[in-house]
């Protein structure tokens, strides 16, 4: 086989791409770089018409183990480069985007009770450190999801689902 990687954008260029979309979330990755859960990100993205995810390290969307688990998915998201994670948020906001944080421990507003505007920037981070004090001070809306507390918090993959598909249910046209 004759395998082409894709090229990955810079936040520029993703916003130029989507300038005509009124709505519009891009998910963002920090410190998250397990292969299975970056694949099972890619199709949950794909499901819920996310088109592009924000990573320091965006070669790891390309992996093989990552392309595999996302079953189709990585044919749907493009990945953008942000070497400089806190300028690239900083770059999304600036083009009208909201961000919204999200802290198992941290967040402010539980997501069932959160409005999530229609253009958004969703960080997530890893489960064991989550995000870290300077991206959860760039949020504009801090979320958690609610639960039982019989475990510490969700698996990456699992938290994004839960908030993709609330953001979905209010935003899909």
């Amino acid at each position: 086989f004759l395998i082409k990687k894709r090229r990955s954008l810079d936040a520029q260029q993703y916003l130029a791409s989507q300038a005509e979309q009124a709505v519009d979330c891009v998910l963002a990755l920090e410190n998250v770089a397990n292969p299975h859960n970056l694949g099972g990100i890619m199709r949950t993205c794909a499901h819920f018409g996310i088109r592009g995810i924000m990573a320091p390290e965006s070669a790891a969307l390309e992996s093989g183990a990552a392309v595999r688990t996302a079953e189709g998915g990585a044919e749907h998201v493009q990945a953008i480069d942000a070497e400089d994670f806190a300028a690239t948020l900083d770059t999304f906001r600036r083009a009208g985007m909201t961000i919204v944080t999200t802290s198992s421990h941290k967040g402010t507003t539980q997501l069932h009770r959160a409005t999530l505007p229609a253009k958004i920037v969703l960080v997530v981070g890893h489960e064991g450190d989550g995000l870290s004090d300077g991206t959860l001070r760039q949020g504009d809306l801090s979320i958690s999801i609610g639960g039982t507390g019989s475990v510490e918090s969700l698996n990456v993959s699992v938290a994004t689902g839960i908030m993709l598909a609330e953001w979905w249910r209010q935003n899909a046209r």
